[in-house]
């Protein structure tokens, strides 16, 4: 069994057995249930996230493939879930896919091209994973960076990151989609092509 990453896939997602916040969510970006109490949402699948390609905002969060790569225990659930012989970003999505938004979906060229927007400042946020790497979290621009140093989610001093900014310890994987969705940008160029350059080949499990 092994992962691989396929460029420019998109495929349809049906979600069934709403909960009140899924439904809500869906509803805010023109989704509702058919008769079938069923919503049919198409996406385009990124290492790790998915997004609509209207813009709506509207996106899946599940484990990238390096993640599954080093997780027997969801190879194992995602291989009983597909009945397939190896694993792309749709099937983790299907296992393991939770619904949520970003306030921008945006194509960084095209975004460029648009005015002055040569001239502003992109700030990119960082956090601190369990081995103390940094890890990359969100871009946003600068007049939601200052928001979110206000709103106290840099720590007191605030320590430099790569390129960027480091959040404060202590945010829940919740929090930090609630963050993306609220102050983010989707470069949704970025996600149609692998980011990782360890695509992870698995080996057999039983």
């Amino acid at each position: 069994m092994e992962t691989r990453f396929v460029k420019a896939y998109i495929d349809e997602l049906t979600f069934g057995n709403l909960t009140s916040e899924d439904r809500e969510l869906l509803k805010k970006h023109g989704y509702t249930e058919d008769e079938h109490g069923e919503v049919a949402v198409s996406f385009k699948f990124g290492d790790g996230i998915a997004y609509v390609p209207n813009g709506c905002g509207l996106v899946l969060h599940y484990p990238t493939l390096v993640e599954v790569a080093q997780s027997e225990k969801m190879q194992r659930e995602i291989a009983a879930y597909t009945c397939r012989p190896d694993i792309i970003p749709f099937d983790i999505a299907l296992k393991y896919g939770r619904l949520g938004e970003y306030k921008y979906v945006l194509n960084y060229n095209e975004w460029v091209e648009q005015g002055e927007n040569c001239n502003k400042d992109i700030c990119s946020l960082y956090r601190k994973g369990e081995d103390n790497d940094l890890n990359h979290y969100l871009d946003c621009f600068e007049q939601e960076y200052d928001a979110l140093y206000d709103n106290g989610y840099f720590p007191i001093g605030e320590g430099e990151g790569e390129d960027g900014h480091t959040l404060r310890d202590g945010l829940t994987d919740e929090e930090i989609y609630q963050l993306q969705a609220e102050y983010g940008i989707l470069w949704t160029e970025c996600i149609g092509t692998h980011q990782y350059n360890e695509q992870g080949f698995l080996e057999k499990v039983a």
